[in-house]
């Protein structure tokens, strides 16, 4: 899943902030957040100073009331509130219907170039 930014994500990317500061929120297909949201640093996936960017965001039934279907994701500036620094972007269907089920959320970013 690649994640397109709003006009708050490049805002942001003009202000030098980095991106692996940013959270991402799982949500289902109405954008009910699942869980806590996520801060990207943690869960970097891909070599450091390199685009894309790809994070794997673990998640399991008992981190969520079951039963459970993550369908997108969005990023934010901060580990609550704020404004959507992306568009709600569709992820692959997660199905998390007992507390022992398990799975990952993979998500690419790619930042534009600066010339």
């Amino acid at each position: 899943m690649t994640v397109n930014f709003t006009t708050e994500g490049y805002e942001m990317l003009r202000e030098r902030k980095p991106v692996i500061e940013t959270y991402a929120e799982l949500q289902t297909a109405d954008s009910t957040a699942v869980c806590a949201r996520f801060a990207l640093a943690s869960y970097r996936t891909s070599a450091e100073n390199v685009t894309p960017m790809t994070f794997s965001l673990p998640i399991t039934g008992a981190d969520v009331s079951l039963p459970c279907q993550i369908e997108k994701v969005v990023l934010y500036e901060a580990a609550t509130g704020g404004d959507p620094l992306s568009a709600a972007e569709s992820v692959e269907p997660l199905l998390l219907a007992l507390a022992g089920d398990e799975g990952a959320v993979v998500l690419t970013i790619t930042l534009p170039a600066v010339v």
